[in-house]
């Protein structure tokens, strides 16, 4: 087996997963087509723009706009997994984690007291801003990589 910066985009039949002290490190993803609806991906990243005005404003409490920014940022991450083909709550979740401020985001969307500065606030919907700006220029083919197969369904791949 290979490691992944020295074959991109390799082909294989099965993926095993490793587990380290329980977390999940993949070793192998399968390339495999990636389907999904254009209009129904743009149409919900438009969607989620005003949102992010919304969790900017500081008279919001907390607990709604941590809940807002933690609400974006799953449905971007998820669009963004299913444009590179890999999709699962798991692997969503994984993504989640990488985030600095995302356990005290979840706590502070249940409304239990948690304490984030503003500028953390701020920097993660700056990061949502640029997540969905990146989604755009992938599903427009302006960014290289893979292209989309357009289909006609819906793209039921999306963890919202």
């Amino acid at each position: 087996m290979f490691p992944y910066p020295i074959i991109d985009s390799a082909l294989v039949s099965e993926v095993y997963e490793i587990r380290k002290y329980g977390e999940p490190a993949f070793v192998a993803v399968p390339s495999r087509p990636v389907t999904y609806d254009e209009k129904a991906l743009l149409n919900k990243l438009r969607e989620l723009k005003p949102v992010l005005k919304k969790a900017k404003e500081p008279a919001i409490s907390l607990k709604d706009r941590a809940y807002l920014i933690l609400h974006i940022l799953r449905s971007i991450l998820s669009i963004k997994l299913l444009l590179q083909g890999i999709s699962g709550e798991e692997r969503l979740n994984n993504e989640l984690k990488k985030i600095e401020e995302i356990e005290s985001l979840r706590l502070a969307s249940k409304g239990i007291d948690v304490e984030i500065e503003e500028i953390k606030l701020l920097r993660l919907v700056e990061m949502s801003e640029e997540l969905i700006d990146g989604c755009e220029e992938k599903i427009r083919g302006k960014e290289k990589g893979k292209k989309s197969i357009h289909t006609e369904g819906s793209s039921r791949d999306i963890i919202l």
